[in-house]
């Protein structure tokens, strides 16, 4: 009777030590994947933020209007910024942030708009970090544009 119970410790000790590897293995492979898609995230917001300048832009000169001038920079999509100016003013903007992701930055044009109205400029928006940088580099290029 003895050698069976010694038998069945070294059997149960055996699954035992078995059984917490695969467990410790488990969990190591568990972070390992955490792991790499957090890396992937930051790869891609690296990029998004830090990759090629992309700024294109292009000038119409209408008389009755006064000077309209037309920037796209890209931010997750392109960003298009288009200014009237008259008597060196702004009269008129239109911010079309329609090819940004919904519920980030597409909703946020006429915000934009608003805000270069009132101020000439535009305030960074916290979670649409991207798209406000590219608003801002789409202004910039027809206040360059414009001569202001």
């Amino acid at each position: 009777m003895e050698g069976t119970i010694a038998d069945a410790k070294a059997i149960f000790y055996n699954e035992s030590n078995l059984f917490l590897e695969q467990n410790q293995m488990h969990k190591r492979r568990a972070k390992m994947k955490i792991g790499f898609a957090e890396i992937l995230v930051i790869l891609g917001v690296a990029l998004l933020v830090f990759g090629p300048d992309k700024t294109s832009t292009t000038k119409t000169d209408t008389a009755s209007d006064g000077n309209t001038y037309t920037a796209t920079a890209t931010g997750i999509g392109d960003v298009t910024v288009t200014i009237t100016v008259e008597d060196g003013k702004l009269v008129k903007v239109d911010v079309d942030t329609s090819n940004e992701i919904e519920g980030i930055g597409r909703h946020l044009g006429s915000e934009f708009t608003e805000q270069i109205l009132q101020k000439g400029s535009v305030d960074a928006v916290s979670g649409a970090t991207v798209t406000s940088k590219a608003v801002q580099e789409a202004l910039a290029e027809c206040l360059k544009q414009a001569g202001l």
